[in-house]
């Protein structure tokens, strides 16, 4: 995100009177308008080892829901 769009950006969340700071908080981490960039990777290997993590992360808690689902049928 440029520096021109994360002022605009922190503006605009600011300026909204009708959300609390929690809100503010998230509307700042969100991709409101894309003005974030998302950056892609093709293959694990081109991920950094805290990407890594995260995708294993992930993968176990899918993997787990999956078991719990097929032991409470």
């Amino acid at each position: 995100m440029t520096v021109e769009a994360a002022l605009t950006k922190l503006s605009y969340v600011l300026g909204k009177d009708e959300w609390d700071l929690p809100t503010k908080r998230k509307m700042m981490q969100r991709n409101i308008r894309g003005e974030m960039t998302v950056a892609r990777f093709e293959t694990l290997q081109e991920l950094e080892i805290s990407d890594l993590v995260c995708v294993s992360a992930r993968f176990s808690q899918h993997f787990s829901k999956a078991l719990l689902q097929q032991a409470e049928q």
